[in-house]
């Protein structure tokens, strides 16, 4: 198309922003994704803020650094995992009451494979966003990727949690569902005072209350003392 590097730059972020959008309602709300990453091949932005476009395509030599336009990337590469969890965790072959021994233990690998892959996922985040925020937008942005984070690893995990009593337990996905609603419930003082009025806020209070439920789950159904 006859359009501008800029424009180009414009309309991948809005289809990554839908794409986005889309996985974060299918979490929440348990509705079917829209997109299949095999349907997709549009490039993800470039690693550049907004401001200092211009600059890139008339090919300036760019600050070394992670800019924010990195956490949108980011957050993208976790909803590519999350659209894997919701495949392979949440299939309907997945999510009976009582599954076969073999298809359970066949869960249990795909689950502890996604647990590895969301791990290296947060290690490799930019300490930017995790540990050494330098402005009041990386911290905004850190938040956001940190609910999203826990958001996406509670519901990893929590089809594994016993619903009812003589259920079978998994220790290892029980322990890692609770401890992640414990850390998301620790995030709820801070989050609201670095992350204004949107829809990232509006997802992160429907996981709050999940991860209220988890814990309660796991007091109702786990003898564990």
């Amino acid at each position: 198309l006859l359009i501008t590097p800029i424009e180009k730059e414009t309309r991948r972020k809005i289809w990554w922003g839908v794409y986005t959008l889309d996985r974060m309602l299918a979490v929440a709300l348990g509705r079917p994704l829209a997109i299949e990453d095999t349907d997709c091949d549009v490039e993800v932005p470039v690693d550049v803020d907004d401001d200092k476009l211009p600059e890139y395509f008339q090919g300036s030599m760019m600050q070394s650094g992670p800019s924010l336009m990195r956490g949108f990337i980011e957050l993208t590469a976790l909803y590519k995992i999350a659209g894997q969890v919701l495949r392979q965790v949440y299939s309907l072959d997945k999510c009976k009451d009582n599954l076969e021994p073999e298809k359970r233990l066949e869960l249990q690998r795909a689950v502890d494979n996604l647990d590895k892959t969301l791990t290296k996922w947060c290690d490799n985040l930019p300490v930017m966003f995790k540990s050494q925020p330098v402005t009041e937008k990386q911290v905004s942005m850190g938040a956001v990727l940190c609910s999203h984070y826990y958001s996406i690893l509670t519901t990893l995990h929590r089809n594994l949690l016993p619903v009812k009593s003589g259920q079978p337990v998994s220790p290892s996905s029980t322990a890692k569902a609770v401890s992640t609603a414990r850390a998301c419930i620790r995030l709820a003082p801070s989050i609201k005072n670095v992350v204004p009025p949107c829809h990232h806020l509006a997802f992160f209070i429907q996981n709050l209350f999940s991860s209220a439920v988890v814990i309660l789950l796991y007091a109702m159904h786990v003898t564990d003392p």
